[in-house]
């Protein structure tokens, strides 16, 4: 059991939020994650997208306790949760 993932991870979208919030940045704005994948259905991510103070989107993947910021080059699966279109 001690080498089990923590279901909270994966199932709590408080926990996701959280983990999200701290990487992002004090004073994002969040959406709800959202359940998707990371260019391939082998790799099952909680999406969340932040909105800066001066307006910049970014997207955040979380799985497990890993949090990882989009390269932002690639669609994901029902693009982004608040249908926010990305440009580069």
């Amino acid at each position: 059991m001690e080498s089990a993932p923590d279901a909270a991870d994966w199932l709590d979208a408080r926990q996701i939020s959280a983990k999200v919030a701290a990487a992002a940045g004090a004073g994002d704005t969040l959406s709800a994650p959202v359940l998707t994948y990371d260019r391939d259905p082998s790799r099952l991510v909680w999406m969340v997208e932040s909105r800066a103070a001066d307006g910049t989107i970014r997207r955040w993947f979380t799985a497990g306790s890993g949090v990882w910021q989009d390269e932002g080059d690639q669609e994901v699966t029902g693009g982004g949760p608040h249908g926010v279109t990305r440009t580069n």
